[in-house]
């Protein structure tokens, strides 16, 4: 079994790879190409801070070269109200709550963790483990002054409602949703337990992935991605590799097409073992990191 805290690892590089655009020789931006059309690889910042505003001008660039946006969901097609629901449906318990899937001793642990960052897990006894967990890391993280609402998905998605930009989704939220509610229970409460006991490391493991993609050295991004899943290869092809696997057709298809485009995905689906951009090239298209 994954050790609890190389499951935290994974997760932080799944949800929140990367967290800042300073300038550097290069970024996490790739350009394809092919006789009719060019693809450009961005890699995604699902959450920053205002100070991390403006972005690199390459990537503003690579924007207003394209005629489509493509992000791993429809950001401007989604009802909050909808996607709420969808949380609630997939994300809280239906039988009993989360002490009876915690147990009452890791319960109580978790209980005691969480107050002393000031968070009362009574008020998240109706989530399962790994949304109790996703709710305390977004408030943790907010508390540094991150936010999704400041991401580059979000960002991008913005720009193309004002330009009238045509947008397409990889994936839906329930896919996305039931990527982490296939985790076990006990992996899930393993999670959630990990999460609050090294809480105090975060900030940590946030700035040893912001220094990859800060240096836009594709190579440190990827040791950071692969040490986070060491030991725990099944969750790396659930969450990387299948998704990567899955994306690969709808690229071919848009490098056959006669639009130039943008596609803004996770960081981490764009380098290591299995990568889209591995997939890519072994299909006979050469990749330049810009």
């Amino acid at each position: 079994m994954m050790p609890a805290r190389q499951l935290l690892r994974a997760f932080l590089l799944f949800w929140c790879v990367a967290f800042c655009t300073a300038a550097s020789a290069q970024n996490t931006l790739w350009q394809v190409r092919s006789e009719t059309a060019t693809i450009y690889l961005l890699g995604s910042v699902h959450l920053l801070r205002h100070s991390d505003f403006p972005l690199d001008p390459a990537l503003d660039a690579a924007y207003d070269r394209t005629d489509l946006l493509v992000l791993e969901l429809d950001l401007n097609a989604a009802d909050p109200i909808e996607t709420q629901a969808l949380i609630n449906r997939i994300g809280r318990i239906s039988n009993g709550d989360l002490e009876d899937w915690m147990g009452a001793v890791d319960y109580r642990r978790a209980h005691e963790l969480a107050a002393d960052m000031e968070v009362d897990l009574d008020r998240l006894r109706g989530l399962k483990p790994w949304l109790a967990a996703i709710t305390i890391l977004q408030l943790q993280l907010a508390r540094l002054g991150f936010s999704p609402d400041l991401g580059i998905d979000f960002y991008f998605a913005g720009r193309a409602k004002s330009d009238g930009k045509p947008v397409l989704g990889l994936e839906t939220m329930e896919f996305q949703l039931k990527q982490f509610d296939s985790l076990s229970q006990q992996q899930q409460s393993e999670f959630l337990l990990q999460s609050l006991e090294e809480a105090e490391d975060t900030p940590g493991d946030i700035e040893a992935m912001v220094k990859a993609w800060k240096s836009g050295d594709a190579a440190a991004l990827s040791r950071v991605l692969e040490d986070g899943f060491t030991g725990y290869p099944e969750l790396y092809e659930r969450l990387v590799k299948n998704r990567n696997s899955n994306w690969l057709p709808h690229l071919l298809e848009l490098l056959n097409g006669d639009r130039d485009v943008l596609v803004v995905v996770g960081a981490l689906h764009l380098v290591g073992t299995g990568s889209v951009i591995e997939m890519l090239e072994r299909r006979g298209f050469a990749a330049q990191q810009l």
